[in-house]
């Protein structure tokens, strides 16, 4: 990613219950394809891009940027439908400053293209996001994060509870945790929410989403170096700010690493990386054809590099793109025995559960998506999350 300055747009506006507010722009495809939204109390909707800064503002402080409000049917799969422009006729134009890595936020209202408040340079914007679901209403902190591809959203979900959280779990792709409308490929979401409210747990959720570079930032360092940057963004700059933001400082035995498919192996990877930090990681459907086997050859030739002391939970489906799993995995789960893992196919009672140990389930008629791994997110959060 070049250089970049990164615009959080916010604009008060009601809209019939469905609809959401977009917006277009003056940046690279801001026109044809509009950035979506999100509701918050008061019925403000806020948004980010990652606005390129013209090699012809080297030498200079400040670009333009012209942009306009939609609204459209909320639909995360084929893109937003029902478009209608809002009714100011030109496009708003604002002077921002050619900063690289700036975070601008700009307050600006629906009636009056011409007042847009542009707040400055910020060191971090978040605002809250409802989910509405299923008769269910959860309640998220959405933190807008510079980083190396620009910007990501990061949300944080806690749990109902009155006492301080006893475990922080950090996952990936998480977009698609909590809301069916951020769910691209399917239009079902994990229902985090729910497996833990089931749970009882008492955990703070970070879920980080993923970029357009995901095959890419979820590979292992030795396949592809985006995985080392995403990996080092997430331990220097996402950590530390729920840390300071959350007041959250607990130690690895009660921090953990959570993905699917290719989120899988970036979980296990970060565990074998940065054992300091975390104490588990669950990888479901983890996606072991990568580079045809690379990941479990590489740790079968570097069995060191697997931390002892873990929590350690692996599955597999047996249908779809996991058909493939179910031999690499039993590869990767027979590497643990020999560094101390105890090994379990089925979950253990809360009297076994002490680290090391490792549980690997393979999950018949079990598919690749979200709407199969949600009937069984609550196996690996309950191996991996201290019981209350």
């Amino acid at each position: 990613m070049g250089r970049v300055v990164v615009v959080v747009f916010c604009v008060g506006h009601q809209v019939d219950f469905g609809k959401s507010v977009y917006c277009c722009g003056s940046w690279p495809g801001g026109w044809e394809i509009p950035t979506r939204m999100f509701w918050s109390h008061g019925h403000v909707w806020n948004g980010a891009v990652a606005v390129p800064i013209p090699d012809d503002s080297v030498d200079t402080t400040s670009m333009t940027v012209e942009f306009k409000f939609l609204v459209g049917d909320t639909d995360s799969r084929g893109g937003p439908r029902g478009l209608a422009w809002e009714h100011f006729c030109g496009n708003r134009r604002l002077l921002l400053p050619a900063q690289n890595g700036a975070l601008i936020c700009i307050d600006t209202t629906w009636d009056n293209p011409e007042r847009n408040d542009i707040r400055g340079e910020q060191t971090g914007w978040s605002f809250p996001v409802t989910v509405i679901k299923n008769n269910r209403v959860v309640q998220l902190r959405r933190h807008v994060v510079v980083d190396f591809t620009g910007f990501r959203y990061v949300d944080v979900y806690r749990t109902a509870s009155t006492s301080p959280p006893n475990s922080v779990l950090y996952c990936h792709d998480g977009q698609n945790l909590f809301d069916p409308s951020t769910c691209a490929s399917t239009g079902i979401d994990w229902g985090l929410d729910e497996a833990l409210a089931i749970l009882g747990s008492n955990v703070l959720v970070v879920a980080i989403w993923c970029s357009a570079c995901r095959y890419q930032e979820y590979s292992p360092g030795f396949i592809n170096a985006a995985g080392d940057a995403y990996m080092n963004f997430v331990v220097t700059t996402v950590k530390p700010m729920i840390e300071t933001d959350y007041n959250v400082h607990l130690p690895p035995a009660q921090t953990f690493l959570m993905g699917s498919s290719m989120g899988g192996i970036i979980s296990l990877w970060m565990l074998c990386k940065y054992p300091q930090l975390f104490g588990g990681a669950a990888c479901l459907s983890i996606h072991l054809i990568l580079s045809h086997g690379e990941f479990v050859q590489y740790l079968a030739h570097h069995p060191e590099e697997i931390p002892t002391g873990k929590r350690i939970y692996l599955d597999s489906g047996t249908i779809e793109l996991d058909k493939d799993y179910p031999p690499l995995l039993d590869q990767l789960s027979h590497l643990l025995p020999d560094i101390g893992y105890t090994m379990y196919t089925s979950p253990p009672t809360t009297q076994e559960s002490q680290p090391p140990m490792a549980l690997v389930m393979v999950w018949t008629n079990h598919g690749h998506n979200e709407a199969y791994w949600r009937t069984r997110l609550h196996v690996p959060l309950a191996f991996l999350l201290p019981h209350t």
